[in-house]
């Protein structure tokens, strides 16, 4: 008790000096500061996940080049989740004489789950979302199609067996990508139109989607069933896969990734000695600093990197100047 009492009355001593009101006010504000961090954060991840998701037009994608069932989609269905169908192939489509490879994609109601369609009603004109997909008899060329095909809206294109009216140019997809495959215009059409088309024959080359969307935890949840139920010839793809890079040396080895600088230099000092003759990459650490490091420690790879940066430097700069002598 008299330790109780001499602890209360120094506490009292110290508050009425101001002090402990400080201390008090000055942990208030950290923790307030903090804590709204940590929302500003949270809702900060939450935004960034959303908009990530434009790249896939979902929240999870399976992906398959053969034909896929809807057990999926079914179970999908059933945990509460919006569901898309998309299948891309490349056709030659034609306005009168003139014609043009094009990256088709028939896709079904609700497509995209994420992002938004953006359309026009001249090739490169003003973007404006568009509501749904394209009608039965419809399709949407983007703008480097029409203009290749001089094509504008109210234009019938033929397509495999069967003509299609344009009816909006296409400006942007959510599922736009950068590959190699996509360096071809890109049209938008209805699911149900493809068969009247009969591009689907034994050997096509097809890319079939199925599109999921929902909240967070029901998404991981759906992703954990389908990487136990999917088939080997489907392919799961996420927001974290397609976005998500890493950068490491061990870059060829790991797939996808990014080297290193001081890894890539490395190794193209390496190819640059076996592949060039008069050329080599030497290991010019002073006999010195080789003595004080034996082992693989972070000294001595920087010293290694450094030797290998330079050994290139001077190989490239050697070969010029012979070059201009």
């Amino acid at each position: 008790m008299i330790a109780l009492a001499l602890a209360l009355r120094t506490l009292l001593r110290e508050w009425r000096s101001g002090e402990l009101g400080v201390l008090v006010l000055a942990i208030t504000v950290a923790v307030a500061a903090l804590t709204g961090v940590g929302f500003l954060v949270n809702r900060i991840g939450i935004a960034v996940d959303n908009q990530a998701g434009e790249v896939l037009a979902a929240d999870l994608r399976l992906e398959s080049g053969l034909s896929m069932d809807d057990k999926a989609l079914m179970e999908a269905r059933g945990r509460g989740l919006e569901v898309a169908r998309s299948t891309g192939l490349f056709s030659v489509v034609f306005n009168g004489d003139t014609n043009q490879l094009t990256s088709l994609r028939a896709v079904s109601e609700k497509y995209p789950l994420r992002g938004r369609v953006m359309l026009s009603d001249e090739p490169f004109g003003a973007p404006q979302p568009a509501s749904g997909i394209p009608a039965p008899g419809e399709v949407w060329p983007d703008s480097r199609l029409a203009a290749a095909l001089g094509a504008s809206v109210g234009t019938e294109l033929n397509i495999g067996n069967s003509r299609f009216r344009v009816s909006r140019i296409l400006i942007t997809r959510p599922d736009q990508g950068a590959t190699f495959l996509e360096l071809a215009p890109s049209l938008i059409m209805n699911e149900a139109d493809l068969a009247s088309t009969q591009l689907v024959q034994p050997g096509s080359r097809l890319r079939h989607a199925q599109l999921f969307a929902g909240p967070r935890e029901e998404i991981a949840s759906f992703k954990t069933w389908l990487e136990s139920n999917k088939k080997p010839s489907e392919e799961i793809e996420d927001v974290a896969k397609s976005t998500n890079i890493p950068i490491t040396e061990n870059y060829k080895t790991v797939h996808p990734a990014l080297p290193l600088p001081a890894s890539f230099a490395i190794d193209l000092a390496e190819r640059i000695s076996r592949r060039s003759p008069g050329m080599a990459a030497t290991n010019r650490i002073p006999p010195s600093a080789a003595a004080r490091s034996t082992d693989r420690s972070p000294r001595r790879d920087s010293h290694r990197r450094a030797s290998a940066c330079s050994a290139l430097s001077n190989a490239v700069c050697g070969d010029a100047s012979a070059v201009s002598a």
